[in-house]
């Protein structure tokens, strides 16, 4: 216990000794991290993340008449269209997207978009944006949803949907009314008596109305891609600030400068 005490206050001192004797070379290598953390973030281009969630009605689960559980179009084909958007701009920074009263937006801003699902089994998709511009985020995310919202196929299937909402919709109206006319013409023919009646056409109205409001309800959410939440604008760029870097590249600086420090110790004596 003793040897092992003692050299281990041999060490130390030998380390210590090492450092008094080549202060000037981890000052040297420490002033140069230092340096190189401040170039970093001077020149560095500052970039801006923001977080927003999507979903769609296109990707809910929805029964069919036989009962069967089915999506319109499976979460991962919305991927497919944003990693597409991504896919533009990065090949071409003069992309731009015209919207609908003409406006045009150019995403000279844009580092990059990211995606991926908000849980693994839901329809909800979390978006990333980063871009050397925090004031152009809410411009690009609406773009975004503009660019998924125009895509043929999903504009297909959302007309496709309203079409067939509407047609269901019409039947229940149908149904409703010729019930509503047999149940004004028993009540006619029997003075008000409806009790000779096996079934109640009461409740029957009541519960087609119920699903033609279900109906109507569906389609006022058929619809492309909506934000769920909206992106919140940073004020702080992404990443390390300036202080942090210095901090990381000053721990840095004398670890690396300690360690040259030492290799030259051993080679100096290794002669």
């Amino acid at each position: 216990m003793v040897n092992n005490s003692a050299e281990q206050n041999v060490i130390t001192h030998d380390f210590f000794m090492i450092i008094k004797r080549h202060y000037k070379i981890i000052l040297s290598v420490t002033l140069f991290f230092i340096l190189f953390s401040l170039s970093l973030s001077l020149f560095k281009q500052k970039v801006y993340k923001s977080t927003f969630t999507i979903d769609s009605y296109l990707t809910k689960m929805i029964f069919n008449d036989k009962g069967e559980k089915y999506s319109l179009i499976d979460v991962s084909d919305i991927e497919k269209i944003i990693k597409v958007f991504d896919l533009i701009y990065n090949n071409s920074h003069n992309y731009t997207l015209t919207f609908s009263d003409k406006r045009k937006w150019y995403f000279h801003e844009l580092k990059k978009i990211t995606v991926s699902r908000l849980k693994e089994e839901s329809s909800t998709l979390e978006i990333e944006i980063y871009t050397f511009d925090n004031s152009m985020i809410n411009a690009i995310a609406d773009s975004l949803i503009t660019f998924i919202n125009n895509n043929p196929y999903i504009k297909r299937l959302v007309e496709s949907e309203k079409q067939r909402l509407t047609t269901e919709q019409k039947i229940y109206e149908k149904n409703i009314a010729e019930m509503d006319v047999l149940k004004r013409t028993l009540y006619t023919e029997n003075n008000g008596n409806m009790n000779f009646i096996n079934f109640n056409i009461y409740n029957d109205i009541v519960n087609l109305t119920q699903k033609k409001s279900n109906v109507e309800l569906i389609l006022n959410k058929c619809k492309g891609v909506e934000y769920m939440t909206k992106p919140v604008i940073p004020l702080e760029p992404y990443g390390f600030s300036t202080f942090q870097n210095i901090i990381i590249f000053l721990i840095m600086g004398i670890l690396i400068g300690i360690f040259i420090a030492y290799l030259y110790e051993k080679l100096r004596f290794a002669k």
